[in-house]
């Protein structure tokens, strides 16, 4: 991994899924929190009604929270890599672009389901 990015332990998430949509205002159908070992709210993910993702996609806060917009289409591959993989971590550049990511740990080939 470049030096260039910042990398810190996802440990804990919680979910939001919200029923209504357009007609109540909201942006988003779905949103998840990513957390520290202290519980601390580090990253907060958008999932998008429409795939209508935000632009731009990744930024960050001015208390340092990061904050990504995916399309709905993308909740549930993401629920399933934070179920399923550990260790995960929040990568992220603060160059430009801005960039983010939800990342695992290197994996054997083959592993599979265990």
């Amino acid at each position: 991994m470049s030096k260039d990015y910042s990398t810190q332990q996802i440990y804990r998430y919680d979910v939001s899924y919200y029923a209504g949509g357009k007609a109540e205002g909201l942006r988003y159908q779905a949103m998840i929190g990513l957390r520290n070992d202290l519980d601390r709210l580090i990253a907060v993910t958008y999932f998008h009604l429409d795939d209508e993702v935000e632009s731009p996609a990744v930024s960050k806060s001015e208390n340092g929270l990061i904050v990504m917009h995916f399309p709905i289409s993308a909740f549930f591959r993401i629920i399933d890599l934070l179920r399923n993989e550990k260790p995960a971590y929040l990568r992220h550049r603060d160059g430009k672009p801005f960039v983010a990511a939800i990342d695992t740990s290197t994996e054997p080939i083959g592993e599979g389901n265990e």
